[in-house]
């Protein structure tokens, strides 16, 4: 069994909002870009992009295309997907995206893949959604084979094509990352087996991830591989905890109350939801410490030490903005604080 959770290096990423209300688009891509350049320049290691559809607002629904974009506007930063519903797409079509992407990046290019949760993108996608499983593993099989064959056939459940050739193949050697999303002990087993790591879901409580991600860590020395593992977390940093909490609470309570309203949060993870009558019974207590980064710096850094030691992810990463703010403005102020007084001391005292 592998028993080293500290990871020797932490590592941080940011996840931009697809969405703003009352925003146009083309001022939302703008600000994006503005903050993934602030990022990379206050040292993050990665911005990863959502993808939703259906949305009663305007949204950017094509995080390959907002990837491509990215690309072109940063020189470090690696940008990744978190997550890409792998059973919307052919997975033909995802492995030439992938391969352009990772060219014009430099190699920098991590594809989150998740199975998905929402009907109504089933619906619009004319894809049954009790076979979304079955089509994510096949698509993570028949990616890899095109970025590693030159001309092949394939015969699934669900795809079938003869004599495909895939050119050009992707910058990085083999391929570029493929992280696995998911909450339940199914999805850990599917990333140990057909992943490159695991991207841990925001809602999963931390004490819960903790365990999974030993469950996970198990799985991949089974078949000799190394373990990785991302986590995703809401947070935000102010000079004080109190200021943080008055910046980013208001934000954070509209997020959860209506992930509570669409039954995100289930009994078995969160044993105070039978308590919660309506939403607005909601607060960021009932999910305990460790569940957010936010605070002040010395906060935001023993929090992102707990996830280092306790549960040995490799890198975080924060959405310090939702739907409904912060303003872009204040993020780029947080995005510059963070990375001077949390990022280079994580992991500084051992």
């Amino acid at each position: 069994m592998n028993e080293e959770p500290d990871a020797a290096m932490l590592k941080f990423g940011i996840m931009p909002p697809i969405a703003q209300r009352g925003m146009g688009l083309d001022r939302l891509l703008s600000e994006i870009v503005e903050e993934a350049q602030q990022a990379e320049a206050f040292g993050f290691s990665s911005v990863f992009l959502g993808e939703h559809h259906q949305q009663k607002a305007d949204c950017l629904t094509s995080p390959l295309l907002l990837a491509m974009a990215l690309a072109t506007q940063t020189k470090r930063i690696q940008i990744g997907t978190g997550v890409l519903i792998a059973p919307l797409y052919h997975p033909v079509h995802v492995a030439e995206d992938v391969a352009l992407i990772d060219i014009a990046s430099g190699g920098r290019f991590i594809l989150g893949l998740g199975a998905g949760v929402e009907p109504a993108d089933f619906t619009a996608f004319d894809v049954p959604r009790a076979e979304r499983i079955a089509r994510t593993e096949e698509f993570i099989a028949i990616l890899r084979r095109c970025w590693a064959e030159n001309v092949f056939s394939y015969h699934g459940a669900h795809y079938h094509f003869e004599n495909v050739r895939i050119n050009p193949k992707p910058f990085q050697k083999p391929h570029p990352p493929v992280w696995l999303g998911g909450s339940v002990e199914a999805a850990v087993a599917r990333a140990a087996h057909l992943a490159d790591g695991w991207y841990i879901d925001p809602n999963l409580p931390p004490l819960v991830a903790k365990q999974m991600t030993g469950r996970y860590r198990d799985l991949c020395d089974q078949r000799g591989v190394t373990p990785h593992v991302a986590v995703m977390r809401e947070g935000w940093v102010a000079e004080t905890k109190e200021q943080a909490l008055a910046e980013y609470k208001p934000h954070l309570l509209s997020l959860y109350r209506h992930y509570w309203s669409l039954g995100h949060f289930t009994e078995r993870h969160h044993p105070w939801v039978k308590e919660i009558e309506s939403a607005d019974q909601l607060t960021i207590e009932h999910f305990g410490p460790n569940h957010f980064i936010i605070g002040s710096p010395e906060d935001c850094i023993r929090q992102a030490e707990w996830w280092r030691k306790e549960v040995g992810v490799e890198q975080i990463i924060i959405c310090f903005r939702q739907h409904n703010g912060p303003a872009h403005e204040r993020v780029m102020e947080t995005l510059r604080l963070f990375g001077e007084a949390v990022i280079p001391y994580v992991g500084r005292a051992g």
